[in-house]
């Protein structure tokens, strides 16, 4: 049974279910972490800082406003969608990082994807908003990222084998993930879009997405 709400609260676009959302489906990005220098990584693993639960959300707030960042990965990510204005797209999907403790500026490797707290707080993520699609930010050759340390297996479950897309004669296996309620998940890992951007691979980004929505 999971027991963890999540701390840092989804954004949960206001446009999902209507006319009109830019996407037919639900479709859950998945990211990895917030890093902040704002508190001690133990004052925010003890989730001391109640003020910080918005977090997620006053995020994309200011992301559509144009108030942040300009070099971050949320608009490397807009950069996939341009010909869908900043609000309408952030507006369309839900966003949720997956580790619930923010990760150091000073120190990134400290980083770990097995912590109790967030692992059930993914599961609780995912059996109350049961999103159509998840497009996860972060697989890597090493198998150390983000889509790789997800939790559960193919063997005991949830995870399932669906289908394949087809990039640049690339063959890319779609796995999913299968809710308690018999919801099945499709899950599309990607490098995170800031890697994407260092290593030039804006349209092999781009052409995986939109493979993978066209069989969502």
């Amino acid at each position: 049974m999971y027991v963890n709400y999540p701390f840092f609260e989804p954004h949960v676009g206001k446009l999902i279910g209507t006319n009109e959302c830019v996407f037919n489906k639900h479709i859950l990005v998945l990211g990895d972490s917030h890093h902040c220098g704002g508190c001690s990584v133990e004052e925010c693993k003890s989730h001391m800082n109640y003020d910080c639960k918005k977090l997620t959300i006053d995020v994309i707030k200011r992301h559509i406003a144009g108030e942040d960042n300009p070099n971050n990965s949320l608009y490397e990510f807009d950069k996939i969608f341009s010909n869908i204005s900043r609000e309408n797209l952030w507006e369309s999907i839900t966003f949720y990082n997956y580790l619930q403790w923010a990760v150091s500026l000073s120190n990134t490797d400290s980083k770990s994807y097995d912590d109790d707290y967030s692992v059930n707080s993914f599961w609780t993520v995912l059996e109350i908003i049961r999103p159509d699609a998840m497009i996860v930010w972060g697989t890597r050759k090493d198998n150390k990222g983000l889509y790789e340390c997800l939790p559960g297996n193919f063997e005991n479950g949830p995870w399932v084998k669906c289908t394949s897309i087809k990039v640049y004669e690339e063959e890319i296996q779609i796995s999913g993930i299968k809710l308690r309620c018999g919801k099945l998940i499709k899950v599309l890992p990607i490098h995170h879009p800031s890697y994407s951007k260092r290593c030039h691979e804006e349209n092999n980004l781009r052409d995986r997405i939109f493979a993978f929505l066209e069989i969502i």
